[in-house]
């Protein structure tokens, strides 16, 4: 089933998708450092790249593919500034 949503079509598990990840990012805090840092124009681009290629893909075991190399890559980034904010309280 296909969704009317900001002047494009979208399926309803593109839609229940999006609000499953906002409500991660947002239930534990990582929208915050978002908005402090900001994101480059280079930065800007590749969300925005690999917001079409989510959007033009239709085939579900590709979806999943893509979902876990993107929980990875967000867990591993999470490690690491993990990992970083120690070091600099070691340091200072």
């Amino acid at each position: 089933m296909k969704i009317a949503q900001s002047g494009s079509f979208v399926s309803a598990e593109t839609i229940l998708f999006r609000r499953f990840l906002h409500d991660c990012f947002v239930d534990h805090g990582d929208c915050r450092m978002e908005k402090e840092i900001g994101l480059s124009v280079s930065q800007q681009f590749d969300v925005e790249r690999m917001n079409r290629a989510i959007e033009s893909t239709i085939d579900p075991q590709q979806l999943q593919v893509l979902a876990k190399q993107l929980l990875q890559a967000w867990h591993s980034q999470r490690a690491a500034t993990v990992w970083i904010t120690r070091e600099r309280e070691q340091l200072g």
